[in-house]
């Protein structure tokens, strides 16, 4: 992607799009394509996002391993019943 979006964003005739505020934690990245070459940059807010989407799907996995392993037993065991037919 870091190398498909600012082609797709030079071919769609956009000179410069700045997400966040820059020299700050909220910033995310900046694009600009001058005549000679493309620039793009990428801030810290990014690695929140990440660290932010990383958590809540870690959060999720395990409550959904903890809820299968609790009530979810039968399920399994009838799964591996119609796999054996």
């Amino acid at each position: 992607m870091a190398v498909v979006d600012p082609l797709i964003l030079d071919i769609l005739g956009i000179d410069s799009l700045t997400v966040g505020i820059p020299d700050t934690f909220s910033f995310l990245f900046s694009f600009s394509s001058p005549p000679t070459e493309i620039s793009m940059s990428v801030g810290p807010g990014v690695l929140g996002i990440g660290a932010v989407v990383g958590l809540i799907y870690a959060f999720l996995g395990s409550y959904r391993r903890v809820r299968l392993s609790a009530g979810g037993s039968r399920i399994k065991e009838w799964i591996i019943d119609l796999r054996l037919y």
